[in-house]
């Protein structure tokens, strides 16, 4: 599986007076970090220029790559008094002997800049580290061997860094380590901070763009064009999409939190902000009704406190993040609402696929989805009473009763609001599988009351029946090859 990930690699690597991304530095990056990792790869050869990025940018890394000895950056001989400084101005000392010490022997200064070259890289890992950025996230990369190590770091700095170092000649030259530091469960927080960043970056870029086209009017926003195409006053300018996928980026800082899963709560009700309780969810056309409503619910079940804790897993928020980011931009709403636009690049990156397999060697390739007709309707039976047993437990009288009751698409939207009641984050998930609307026209699901009184009790049974035709042209929709369907399957794992 891809995964995306932005890394930061300061290597003079064999290349004096060459500038970081020429050919030869790219050919670098390739050799000793792998093909898979180099578009990933912003690679630097001038120790000066990496203090300047990683003073205003380090947080936009998610990893940082650094060797030990810089003796092949010529400009570290000129610019050595000026690096002491930016070092001295946050509390580093680089020389190895005082001012008084070198008026005694003036070959120390000399030796202070040898000192300096030859451990650059343990003076960048200690003010990262004075900057707060995670010490787990930063590698010593370096093609010097043990003994000089032990020499640089072990004496000189008291420090004990084995566990940062990775020997050159001893790693894997397809980079397969730096895919430790992503790939593992424990580094999913890392996957999720990258999708935000990027998808913020992508739609940033986007709006930008299209405020400055002379023709520019609000409503080519596809949310606006939506939902507020008369009701001019009411249009989300480019600033506030903008302010808002900025404040999404804010929440998540390069140091992994301690709660992420409130982080990622925390976010999604920012991203879901334009969604309104009041939003009139039938000018939604098609396809694209239910997914509005998904996180429409979502921002005001969370407003409203209807939900049993604050928090989503990693994967609940990177789907629903990027659902939410299609209702707000997706073009197809306004020129063809039966069908999402093809996968953004960071969509693809996040790997959304990994939920089920496709089939291999087929022209018109079938989604090998891991719920058939049968679990399906299984699923929405199972959902469709625990939300008709919730509406029970809440009415105050048999006489109420009687006007209880509804399609499942009504009930998702109808319960949550009119009774006091906590909810499970799997009834998010619902509406995309029992939508009256768009690819899903003829969805029927039929329901029988039985409403017994006596003078001690009253008694509530139910029953749910499912078209089976209905149900199977809906199994077929979500094994299809289209984003559409790749999303339903994604979510398909939380409806139980």
């Amino acid at each position: 599986m891809e995964v995306y990930k932005t890394i930061y690699w300061l290597d003079d690597a064999e290349s004096e007076n060459k500038l970081a991304g020429d050919s030869e530095t790219d050919h670098i990056t390739e050799e000793w970090l792998g093909k898979n990792h180099a578009a990933y790869i912003k690679h630097e050869v001038r120790y000066e220029k990496a203090l300047k990025e990683l003073e205003t940018n380090a947080s936009e890394y998610d990893l940082i790559i650094f060797d030990l000895n810089m003796d092949k950056d010529e400009f570290m001989q000129h610019r050595y008094k000026k690096i002491k400084k930016f070092f001295s101005d946050v509390g580093i000392i680089t020389d190895r002997f005082t001012e008084k010490e070198i008026k005694e022997d003036s070959e120390r200064t000399s030796e202070n800049r040898k000192h300096f070259i030859k451990n650059a890289g343990v003076y960048l890992y200690l003010y990262l580290a004075l900057k707060g950025y995670p010490t787990d996230r930063m590698i010593i990369y370096t093609a010097n061997g043990e003994e000089f190590i032990k020499d640089a770091i072990s004496q000189s700095f008291k420090l004990n860094l084995e566990n940062k170092i990775i020997y050159k000649d001893n790693a894997q030259k397809d980079g397969k380590w730096i895919d430790d530091f992503y790939n593992n469960k424990n580094k999913l927080y890392y996957r999720v901070r990258r999708l935000v960043f990027q998808a913020c970056n992508h739609w940033k870029i986007w709006l930008e763009n299209e405020k400055n086209e002379e023709d520019w009017k609000p409503e080519k926003i596809p949310f606006n064009h939506v939902y507020f195409q008369e009701e001019t006053e009411n249009q989300i300018s480019c600033e506030s999409f903008i302010e808002m996928l900025d404040r999404v980026k804010m929440l998540f800082p390069v140091v992994r939190p301690s709660n992420e899963e409130r982080v990622y709560y925390q976010a999604l009700q920012m991203a879901a902000l334009f969604h309104e309780e009041s939003a009139k969810i039938k000018k939604v056309k098609g396809f694209f009704q239910p997914w509005h409503s998904m996180i429409r619910n979502f921002r005001n079940w969370g407003a409203h406190n209807k939900f049993d804790n604050a928090s989503l897993d990693g994967e609940q928020f990177a789907f629903l993040f990027c659902i939410a980011l299609r209702t707000f931009f997706d073009e197809q709403q306004i020129n063809n609402p039966n069908k999402f636009s093809d996968f953004y690049e960071y969509e693809k990156i996040f790997d959304f696929k990994n939920s089920y397999q496709v089939k291999e060697g087929e022209e018109c390739t079938e989604i090998k989805a891991d719920f058939t007709k049968e679990t399906l309707e299984q699923a929405l039976r199972k959902i469709w009473q625990g939300l008709r047993k919730l509406e029970w437990e809440n009415i105050n009288s048999a006489a109420n009763a009687l006007n209880i009751g509804g399609e499942l698409s009504n009930l998702i939207w109808k319960i949550p609001n009119n009774y006091k009641i906590k909810l499970s984050k799997k009834y998010l998930f619902v509406p995309v599988w029992c939508s009256e609307k768009g690819i899903r026209d003829k969805v029927s699901i039929d329901y029988k009351d039985q409403i017994m009184e006596n003078s001690v009790s009253c008694t509530y049974t139910s029953e749910c029946r499912y078209e089976s035709n209905t149900l199977q042209k809906i199994c077929d929709k979500a094994k299809k090859d289209t984003p559409e369907a790749v999303f339903m399957c994604y979510c398909y794992r939380w409806l139980s």
